[in-house]
């Protein structure tokens, strides 16, 4: 795999979703799947305990995966050890242009889990392209904790509505951009958390009216 890999991110809502594999590291990718609003495919054994308590939120098959189950799938996961199932596997989506990623196996993927840190609708991406998992999970503590805290979505969603109410306002790109790096550069997210939404959104507003002033 190379190095230079693009980061996207992907709308898995109502997509099915095929995922090969059991034990706890196929949990952790199909609860991440189904967080998404995926319609997911399991193909496993029916005795692994590890995965019943997702048992009636994914749609149960017999393994092993054919080439044709692959057919109409947006995306699909091997979360298993064995290594011939993982290339045999990888071939199959790759001659059919599929997304597909092998846990833990960044020679059979053309896609990588990054590691997430998650507050309400922001979310920050990590991927070591594969060479280090350790080191993105260490890095994704580090921002959860230093950065996104317990807030930052709640702002996010403060910034959006103000966008949508305030955003026709003010008249080209350049000074969108200029006016809400502004704000961000304000106090804004301070009176947001010690007093609330409506009086962080007047600050906003007298923000807005200082920035019209002749």
């Amino acid at each position: 795999m190379s190095s230079k890999l693009f980061p996207l991110v992907l709308d898995l809502h109502n997509r099915p979703v095929l995922i090969a594999g059991e034990g706890s590291h196929a949990l952790e990718k199909i609860r991440l799947l189904i967080e998404s609003g995926a319609q997911v495919r399991l193909y496993c054994e029916p005795n692994d305990p590890n995965l019943d308590v997702v048992r009636a939120q994914v749609e149960w098959r017999s393994p092993p995966v054919a080439a044709l189950d692959l057919d109409d799938v947006f995306f699909a996961v091997y979360a298993g050890e064995d290594r011939a199932e993982a290339e045999r596997l990888f071939q199959l989506a790759e001659s059919k242009c599929k997304l597909f990623c092998s846990v833990d196996d960044p020679a059979h993927c053309n896609v990588i889990f990054p590691a997430i840190a998650r507050s309400g609708s922001v979310q920050v991406a990590i991927s070591t392209s594969g060479l280090s998992p350790t080191l993105a999970r260490r890095l994704k503590d580090q921002i959860q904790k230093e950065i996104l805290g317990d807030h930052m979505g709640d702002f996010a969603e403060f910034l959006g509505y103000c966008r949508t109410n305030l955003n026709p306002r003010i008249s080209g790109f350049e000074n969108k951009k200029k006016f809400w790096d502004r704000v961000f550069d304000s106090d804004v997210l301070e009176i947001l958390k010690s007093k609330g939404q409506e009086a962080a959104y007047k600050r906003v507003v007298d923000l807005l009216d200082l920035e019209q002033l002749p």
